[in-house]
C-alpha cells in the first residue's frame, strides 16, 4: 500500500489523496472538514462557547454546540468544568485548573478568528480570571 504525500492550495487548506486520508486520526478529519467548510461558506462565523460540559447533553457545551450549528455557526469549546447529571439533576461537578482554561482560550483564539464568545458556568473566581485574561490577550472585549 503506497501513501500519497498531502499537498496543500493556495488557501492553506491540505489535500489528502488515497490512504493518506484513512492514515488520519478521526479527530484530524472532523478538524479538516470544518476548515474546507469554513472556506467554502458553508458557516457564517466562528464562535466560542467557555462553560461546563453536561454529561446529559441537555445544557453546557453540548447544548451551545448544537444552537452553533443549527445556525450554521462553527463551534468552538473551552471546557471549565465537568458536571455529573442527567435530566434529573447535578449530582458532582469538577472544576477544570485556570491554566488549563486559559491554555485552550489561547490555543483555538491564535488558530481562528472567534466572531463571538459565549460564557455559561464558569464554577469560580479563578475560572472567570482565566477567561477574562485569555479574552484581553487575544483582544477580544
Amino acid at each position: 500500500m503506497t501513501h500519497k504525500k498531502p499537498r496543500s492550495s493556495k488557501s492553506g487548506l491540505l489535500f489528502l489523496e488515497g490512504s493518506a486520508l484513512h492514515a488520519l486520526s478521526e479527530e484530524d478529519k472532523c478538524f479538516l472538514k470544518g476548515r474546507m467548510a469554513m472556506q467554502q461558506g458553508i458557516y457564517r462565523g466562528i464562535a466560542m462557547s467557555i462553560a461546563g460540559s453536561d454529561s446529559g447533553g441537555g445544557a453546557g457545551i453540548q447544548a451551545d454546540l448544537k444552537t452553533f450549528a443549527a445556525l450554521k455557526i462553527f463551534g468552538t469549546t473551552a471546557i471549565t468544568a465537568v458536571t455529573v447529571q442527567n435530566s434529573i439533576g447535578v449530582t458532582r461537578i469538577h472544576s477544570v485548573p485556570p491554566e488549563i482554561i486559559r491554555a485552550q482560550i489561547l490555543s483555538v483564539g491564535s488558530d481562528l478568528k472567534l466572531d463571538a464568545v459565549k460564557t455559561g458556568m464558569l464554577g469560580n473566581r479563578g475560572a472567570v480570571s482565566a477567561a477574562a485574561a485569555a479574552l484581553r490577550e487575544l483582544r477580544i472585549e
